[in-house]
């Protein structure tokens, strides 16, 4: 199984959904035209198999179609996030030399003849360039390969599990690691991603979060810190909810026994961009306690 393709994932399980955004519920099949349609306007743009291919992904369809285009195509997505001044956009794109800038929706009048999934990439090529948060100076980009995905998203599902009606709120851009795996974890396990819109909006997403039925969720401490200061409507979450996981920053002991009180099933992680996401991850029988986890499996720490 070509478990990066979209497209195997659309003739897997067509009519599973893949996304819900918009107001909609987009399934596997859906999507899958969607990504021909950019597969087409890549091709047109003379776009070629494994060519680098910048792009500035937000949480919306159009975002998450053209990655998925690429990772058929085998084309390495450069990073670049949205809030990027356009000097520090120009110092990234002439460090990456990508040899095509995606900056528009999804051309809806555009074909592809690809009626499949091409042939297996290999697991050793760049899936993304991912930047650095440059906290010690200025932001590196890291080439993360097709192999390092596949294996964070082993280390999760070995850690967490999949339950088959699981889906996962995504409100970290892609542009960001820890936002891009989220995505390829579901592609990899054929689930379902609920996207966030607009900017983060705390009493927003706890409704988002029972409208549809979220089961996992990723934060960084100052977002579990809103959501918990949340009043209309405070934040009770639902009994199907079963993880969410903490990290990106310190996370204080006290926003812990808030979390807690509420009964909110947080799990402390550590990760960075070089390790592809997660590093270590608490346990769900560790929930709410202190440290951040042991190393996840196939990682060893020193």
């Amino acid at each position: 199984m070509n478990e990066l393709s979209l497209l195997a994932a659309a003739s897997d399980a067509p009519a599973r959904d893949c996304l819900i955004a918009e107001g909609r519920s987009w399934t596997f099949h859906a999507v899958a035209q969607r990504v021909r349609a950019a597969i087409g306007a890549l091709a047109a743009a003379g776009v070629s198999n494994g060519d680098r291919v910048a792009l500035s992904p937000g949480v919306d369809v159009d975002s998450i179609v053209w990655l998925y285009a690429l990772l058929e195509l085998g084309c390495p997505a450069v990073l670049l996030h949205p809030r990027l001044s356009e000097r520090e956009r120009e110092i990234l794109l002439a460090q990456a030399s990508p040899s095509h800038v995606i900056h528009q929706p999804v051309p809806l009048a555009a074909r592809s003849t690809l009626d499949r999934s091409p042939a297996p990439i290999p697991p050793e090529r760049t899936l993304a360039i991912a930047y650095t948060s440059g906290t010690r100076g200025a932001p590196r980009g890291a080439r993360l390969s097709r192999r390092a995905f596949l294996a964070s998203a082993e280390s999760h599902a070995a850690n967490l599990g999949w339950l088959p009606d699981d889906r996962w709120l995504l409100c970290m851009p892609p542009a960001h690691v820890g936002g891009l795996s989220l995505n390829t974890r579901s592609l990899i396990a054929r689930r379902t991603d609920v996207l966030s819109p607009g900017p983060f909006d705390p009493a927003a997403m706890i409704a988002l979060m029972s409208d549809e039925r979220v089961a996992l969720l990723s934060l960084v401490p100052t977002m579990l810190r809103r959501m918990l200061s949340a009043e209309e409507p405070a934040w009770t979450p639902n009994p199907r909810l079963r993880a969410v996981l903490v990290g990106g920053a310190p996370l204080p002991e006290a926003l812990r026994e808030r979390a807690r009180e509420r009964s909110v099933p947080i799990l402390a992680t550590y990760g960075c961009t070089e390790a592809c996401s997660q590093v270590t991850t608490q346990r769900i029988e560790q929930s709410g306690s202190s440290g951040s986890g042991a190393p996840l499996s196939g990682i060893d720490v020193r």
